[in-house]
């Protein structure tokens, strides 16, 4: 697909350094980057290179709304009725009647709910589809994009200097979005456990002697990160669709208790130590780890689940 026709479109990001190099989701509690982990999650590679959709975003699943492009300026390609349609996903307010993004994973959403900053909301992916039988849906574009500062009192218009066409290279074929930052720590945004407006800690599920193992990766400046963290704890899960307390039993590990570890290879994260939980529960597909940053609750950041292809590490 070509974009070169569209004078205002921003360069395609196709790598890790791009999306680092950009506004969106990186600070708290905006919720673009888990948004599009959650998307990326959530297509899937036919065996014709199609890019198909686990759900339907024209009856709103999960929050999606229909987007008809009509900003001026205009942020997006303009589409005809034949080439399919926009959809946006990523308004969580919570004053929206019949807001199917109430479905959406509690990662995703509980920045939103957790803050009353303007910015909690600001966020969006935008994917243009097109339908190919009874609920059918090939994804032939990614977009991500913002709305305005709400000090600026531009409404709901999104922001065509922040909109940009995201690279499937970067989405899908490398093994996702979320893979790339889970197993690149210096990198992880997706994971970061956010605290004012820097990623100050990541989390890493990983497998040694066939069990499920997690890694914090805490940066050296983050220096009372034991205090912050003296009620946070990291739990195993069988399932993503686990609640909460549905963590495997003793299957668990308070930060503050995690091992110091130490590799060679740690010195291309020279800025980060690192902490590493060896649990006992045998890793299998689906498993995941999840920070939880009080005793009873508020998660901050999960794995994507295990897939039997990831390496060990």
């Amino acid at each position: 697909m070509s974009l070169a026709s569209v004078s205002n479109i921003k360069q395609t990001l196709i790598s890790i350094h791009d999306i680092t190099g950009i506004e969106f989701g990186h600070t708290f509690p905006r919720h673009g980057l888990v948004l599009l982990h959650w998307l990326a999650n959530n297509i899937h590679n036919d065996n014709n290179g199609n890019m198909r959709l686990k759900f339907n975003p024209s009856r709103g699943d999960y929050g999606f709304n229909f987007y008809g492009n009509a900003d001026r300026p205009r942020p997006l390609p303009f589409l005809p009725s034949e080439s399919g349609s926009y959809y946006s996903l990523g308004n969580i307010d919570g004053n929206y009647n019949y807001n199917g993004a109430t479905a959406l994973p509690d990662y995703v959403t509980q920045s939103f709910y957790n803050s009353w900053i303007p910015e909690r909301n600001r966020d969006r992916v935008i994917i243009r589809v097109r339908e190919e039988g009874s609920n059918q849906f090939i994804v032939d574009e990614v977009y991500i994009t913002q709305h305005y500062p709400p000090n600026e009192n531009r409404g709901s218009v999104y922001d065509p200097d922040n909109t940009y066409p995201v690279s499937f290279s970067l989405k899908i074929n490398d093994n996702s979005v979320e893979n790339i930052w889970t197993h690149t720590p210096g990198l992880a945004l997706l994971l970061a456990i956010a605290f004012g407006y820097k990623p100050n800690a990541s989390l890493q599920l990983f497998v040694k002697d066939g069990k499920a193992c997690a890694r914090l990766y805490v940066k050296k400046s983050f220096t009372d990160w034991k205090e912050k963290f003296n009620n946070s704890w990291v739990g195993f899960y069988s399932s993503e669709k686990n609640n909460t307390n549905e963590y495997n039993t003793y299957q668990w590990q308070w930060a503050v208790k995690f091992s110091e570890e130490s590799r060679s290879d740690w010195k291309d994260i020279p800025e980060y130590d690192v902490y590493v939980y060896r649990s006992s529960m045998p890793m299998s597909p689906g498993v995941q780890a999840r920070f939880m940053l009080e005793k009873f609750g508020g998660e901050k950041a999960r794995t994507p689940p295990w897939e039997v292809h990831t390496s060990a590490i």
